[in-house]
């Protein structure tokens, strides 16, 4: 009960609203306080510096907000005619309204910002906080004068005291030895020498006397003067506290004056605002997808300047001679053109022409269809028949040698490849910003050179290093180690090459590829999995296993790539306490390059979903083994450990890649023999033996038409 008892004490403390105090009762409190004036003087000096916080916020919000909605009134005024120069477009009544709603906004907030920075808020302020340390100044001096003239009467006062007492003690030395000379004169005979001592005596006696009463006199005058003036200071400080108190008063009249004007007009300047956003919401939820559309639509059928398109059928034009073309007239001929004119400028013909036409490969078949007439450089009817094939080392070759011999009107199978490129002066990239695949095939290997020697620089040398693949190189070291690797890949040596600039060399490698890694068809599912882990819809194991089945649907070489890169970051995250990369610090680093949209990493879907890719690497890292297979496969330094110091550069070609070899072999086992040869392979005689081209991939291309990949022989030579 006393516990219970407390609390409902406390609650009634807490409750408790202490009444306001009146003028006497503030001055009575500070008038016993010994410091009184000064605690006063210092809420004084505190409240100036408050109004001058105070006025200096709302003074530089003002012009900011001036400045905002200047720039808002320009933008509004540039754009609203802008927006109504066509008709029929999707909500563009709301939007015009919306612009001048922001037009009338912002004029109305100019003339409240100017109302606000003048007579209702800053001006008042600022003169009440003049006046207020005026007054502050003023009874400052005149209190330090009044304890000034205090102080010197108690200085008075104490001197006065001082010398009364050495006065007094003087006389009562003085009337001792008085006193003794009697008793001495009384024992002895009256002679003239003990009187004319004893009447000296008696005269020094009687000036102390004086001098006692004379010092007497001062001190009793130095007290009373003393007294006056103590009354005088305390009359002093009672009217110095009420002249505070009012000043302070009428300061808290001023600002909540202000500050009353200050938020309505705030309120009357946003409050429509609210109103309308609501009415722009409704209207905006009514507006029915098309509607606009179909109206122009409508506006258009019915325009008298539109006429119905006439379906003519084209007629085939047999072949004329010159002789006998000159007495054709113009109009027989105009069908001809149109049809050229047509083919030129069709959309078939825009999308073929992104790409190089002596890449197009057909077969035997194929030869008199229409697609060797699409790969010829001028469309040209007359040149039917299959195209010949270039002699070539590699696709690049192939595509830059009929190339040019399109622009030098040569025949392909006659072109001097290195003899054209020095005459055209420049020279295709073979390693950076190149498809994947295009890399693969012409390398002969699953896995590109610069991937597996960076990898294995980094392990031996970098595993330890703080911030690795976090910290960037020397840009100048970076751009030499590229073009090195642009040139031959294969004989780069990277001994004398510092692991954070390997590092940037290899993530700009992976970024600049045109299609990543994960590549863009299975982007959408990686992202899925990562926000159905992060929303907890998917527990930890089947996480891994929809990964893993992701996993399985890259491309050949794309997964045994991914797969030797997951892994050395694996192992990079296993040395996290030295080199402070975690898996979800490597998942930041590798997430937008290993996965990426089609639309780029600029866009707003991969702005969005950046959380959801650094999750997908961090998850695949962490989960390698269950997605990738064992480590043993992957080992960039087999049967040592990362961070000791080994040297690989001895090394046969072919031990490197045994691993690799074997484990390509397991996988190509399940493979039907038509898969197995759907590698473009040349003869001697330049004929082809691919017998599919169904998943041929031109460079530069990242589309597919099936879902497995080319099975890359490693070893196999043309």
């Amino acid at each position: 009960y006393s516990e219970i008892g407390q609390l409902s004490q406390s609650k009634d403390l807490l409750n408790r609203v202490p009444r306001a105090m009146n003028p006497e009762e503030i001055d009575s409190i500070l008038l016993r306080l010994q410091a009184g004036v000064d605690l006063a003087m210092q809420r004084a000096k505190a409240w100036s510096k408050y109004m001058k916080e105070i006025t200096t916020y709302i003074e530089k919000k003002t012009q900011l907000e001036a400045d905002y909605t200047k720039n808002v009134l320009r933008l509004a005024n540039n754009m609203l005619p802008v927006l109504s120069e066509e008709d029929f477009l999707p909500l563009q009544s709301v939007f015009c309204t919306a612009i001048s709603q922001d037009i009338e906004y912002a004029s109305t907030c100019q003339a409240t910002q100017t109302l606000i920075q003048s007579t209702k808020f800053v001006e008042p302020l600022t003169t009440r906080r003049s006046e207020h340390d005026k007054m502050r100044r003023s009874v400052k001096d005149t209190w330090v004068k009044e304890v000034k003239k205090m102080q010197e009467a108690v200085n008075s006062l104490r001197k006065s005291q001082s010398m009364y007492m050495m006065r007094k003690q003087e006389y009562e030395k003085a009337r001792e030895q008085s006193s003794k000379v009697e008793s001495d004169m009384l024992d002895k005979s009256n002679s003239s020498s003990v009187l004319s001592k004893m009447d000296k005596r008696k005269k020094l006696e009687e000036d102390a006397m004086h001098k006692a009463a004379e010092a007497e006199t001062t001190y009793k005058a130095c007290v009373a003067e003393a007294n006056s003036k103590q009354q005088e200071l305390a009359k002093t400080k009672g009217e110095l506290l009420s002249k505070i108190r009012e000043q302070i008063l009428l300061c808290d009249q001023v600002i909540k004056s202000v500050t009353v004007e200050y938020f309505d007009l705030l309120h009357t300047l946003t409050a429509p605002i609210s109103v309308q956003y609501q009415s722009l919401c409704e209207a905006s939820q009514k507006y029915q997808p098309g509607s606009q559309f179909g109206a122009f639509v409508r506006s258009v059928s019915m325009s008298p300047t539109n006429i119905p398109m006439k379906e003519d059928a084209f007629v085939f034009e047999p072949f004329i001679s010159s002789r006998e073309s000159q007495r054709k007239t113009s109009g027989q001929s105009t069908g001809s053109s149109n049809d050229l004119q047509l083919q030129d400028e069709s959309p078939l013909m825009d999308r073929y022409r992104v790409k190089a036409w002596g890449t197009t490969l057909v077969s035997e078949s194929d030869s008199g269809s229409s697609r060797s007439v699409e790969s010829s450089p001028s469309s040209s009817p007359h040149q039917s028949g299959r195209k010949p094939f270039v002699k070539a080392g590699s696709l690049d070759d192939l595509e830059e040698a009929e190339g040019e011999a399109v622009l030098l009107g040569l025949p392909s199978t006659e072109v001097d490849l290195q003899a054209l490129l020095k005459r055209q002066n420049k020279r295709r990239n073979t390693t950076f910003g190149v498809d994947f695949q295009e890399q693969v095939e012409k390398s002969r290997s699953a896995i590109p050179s610069i991937v597996t020697k960076c990898l294995t620089e980094i392990e031996k040398r970098g595993i330890m290093i703080k911030g690795i693949y976090r910290m960037s190189g020397v840009k100048s070291k970076v751009e030499s180690l590229c073009s090195k690797f642009e040139k031959d890949p294969d004989s780069v040596n990277l001994d004398d090459e510092h692991p954070n600039v390997i590092s940037n060399v290899l993530k700009l490698y992976l970024r600049q590829l045109p299609e990543p890694l994960l590549s863009f068809k299975l982007y959408s599912s990686f992202i899925q999995v990562a926000k159905d882990n992060m929303g907890n819809v998917l527990n930890e194991e089947d996480t891994v296993n929809k990964l893993g089945d992701l996993a399985s649907q890259l491309p050949y070489s794309n997964f045994k790539t991914c797969a030797m890169l997951i892994h050395h970051l694996s192992r990079i995250a296993s040395y996290s306490s030295s080199n402070q990369m975690t898996a979800s610090n490597l998942g930041i680093v590798f997430g937008p390059t290993l996965l990426r949209p089609l639309e780029g990493t600029g866009s707003l879907a991969s702005l969005v979903d950046t959380p959801h890719q650094t999750r997908t690497v961090e998850l695949l890292i962490i989960n390698v083994k269950e997605i990738f297979g064992p480590e043993t496969e992957y080992e960039l330094i087999p049967g040592e450990t990362p961070v000791e110091q080994l040297s690989v550069n001895g090394q046969n070609r072919h031990e490197k890649e045994a691993d690799l070899e074997g484990t390509k072999e397991k996988s190509t086992k399940t493979r039907s023999s038509t898969e197995e040869g759907d590698l473009l392979n040349f003869s001697d005689d330049g004929k082809s033996k691919q017998t599919s081209d169904r998943d041929y991939v031109l460079p530069g291309s990242t589309d597919k038409k099936s879902s497995s990949p080319p099975a890359v022989s490693e070893g196999n030579e043309h």
